[in-house]
């Protein structure tokens, strides 16, 4: 009688374990699955993910993926928005380079991925520059006293 009871046990505590796992792997799994791919826990850094002829809008700017290039390229279009709308200015962009940073449009960007039909790129975005007062101090600072508050 203990040994059926013991047993009973054993498998209720297996069950169990293998029930928790199980549901954590498919909570983590769905977690992981809703997560969209231009995640970024910096906030300083966006990523961009473009298909093939695809173009995002940045500023008065749009940037649009056109492919691989040869020789270790991949080429990109940039519309100005504002000034020509209807021509795009193709830039080649060799694939090494881009990985250390490149700029478009003033826009800074570093590549994380280029392929025939997607590209994966981290867009850099700079903290506005405060502008400087006359006083020499930046417009939108708060005010600390003067330099020599503590002594010469």
């Amino acid at each position: 009688m203990d040994s059926e009871r013991r047993n009973d046990w054993i498998g209720l505590a297996v069950l169990t374990f293998g029930g928790i796992v199980i549901f954590s792997f498919l909570y983590y799994a769905n977690l992981w699955a809703k997560r969209p791919e231009t995640y970024s826990a910096d906030p300083g850094r966006e990523k961009i993910v473009l298909a093939r002829e695809e173009g995002r809008t940045i500023g008065a700017e749009k940037i649009i993926y056109k492919g691989l290039a040869e020789k270790g390229q991949f080429t990109m279009a940039v519309v100005l928005l504002k000034m020509d709308p209807e021509y795009l200015y193709i830039h080649r962009i060799p694939i090494r380079k881009a990985k250390e940073g490149f700029s478009l449009v003033g826009h800074r960007f570093e590549l994380i991925s280029a392929g025939r039909s997607r590209i994966r790129l981290w867009y850099i975005k700079e903290a506005p520059v405060l502008a400087e007062a006359e006083n020499g101090r930046p417009e939108n600072a708060p005010w600390l006293g003067p330099k020599d508050a503590w002594g010469p």
